[in-house]
């Protein structure tokens, strides 16, 4: 989404799959910020802590990306399905309020699909 909205001119369109683009619909990780800031964060098995630090600093970036969407001038598609347990459905209504004044986003909402979409 950054890099379309930096330089549209190079992509002829934009596919958001599952996408979670609404810092609004991200949940709040109150550990998180103290696993950041602590001791407890040479604690955390190998994995656990680049993705700790991914989820808190993605929230920020949301923010950053909510003033550029009149930018995106592309067509663009959302698919995302209707099960999806990790990122809300409610980022496709986020996206196309923010798109609105693009004409071309269309979406397609998979039934029963969960986040891993085949």
């Amino acid at each position: 989404m950054q890099m379309a909205q930096d330089h549209p001119e190079n992509y002829a369109s934009l596919t958001i799959l599952s996408g979670s683009i609404s810092p609004y619909e991200e949940p709040k990780e109150r550990w998180g910020l103290f696993i950041l800031y602590t001791p407890f964060r040479y604690l955390m098995p190998g994995a656990f802590l680049p993705s700790n630090d991914e989820i808190y600093y993605f929230k920020k970036d949301l923010y950053g990306l909510e003033s550029n969407y009149e930018k995106i001038t592309m067509p663009v598609m959302f698919i995302h399905g209707d099960a999806d347990k990790f990122v809300s459905i409610n980022n496709v209504a986020y996206g196309q309020k923010k798109l609105a004044a693009n004409k071309q986003v269309d979406k397609i909402i998979i039934a029963g699909a969960s986040h891993f979409i085949p």
